[in-house]
């Protein structure tokens, strides 16, 4: 499978973020995880409206994203964060400087978001390419 897209309801625990992801994705990822904490709805919202919404979009940004054939380079795991402020989309932001996951970024950052559940609800999405360049 070209992508393992996570949502935070992972029982795994995840090193802080690095700093090189800057301030910006340090406090949405912040935010992430404490909707993940809390929950309030949120796991409701993944469910039944962002992943729905989002999982038919991937192929096609995949196949923007990805060079064929696959380098073996591809960054094994990186994070991007979902963030809304104000109930709008704020910002898609990476925690890798990777082009692979700056396009993805490039790709979905125009995309028409769905409304979040709360103002200023943030959503962790962990992408794992190891072996695509296989």
């Amino acid at each position: 499978m070209f992508l393992i897209l996570a949502a935070a309801a992972s029982s795994v625990l995840l090193a802080p973020p690095p700093p090189a992801a800057g301030l910006a994705y340090a406090e949405a990822f912040a935010r992430a995880q404490r909707y993940e904490e809390t929950d309030n709805g949120a796991m409701l919202y993944r469910a039944r409206v962002l992943y729905p919404w989002l999982g038919p979009n991937i192929p096609r940004i995949l196949d923007a994203c990805l060079p064929t054939p696959r380098p073996a380079d591809l960054p094994a795991r990186f994070t991007l964060v979902l963030s809304f402020k104000k109930g709008r989309f704020e910002a898609l932001l990476s925690d890798s400087d990777h082009p692979v996951a700056q396009c993805l970024v490039k790709q979905m950052t125009p995309m028409l978001w769905p409304a979040p559940p709360f103002d200023d609800f943030a959503e962790e999405m962990r992408f794992d390419l190891k072996g695509e360049g296989e």
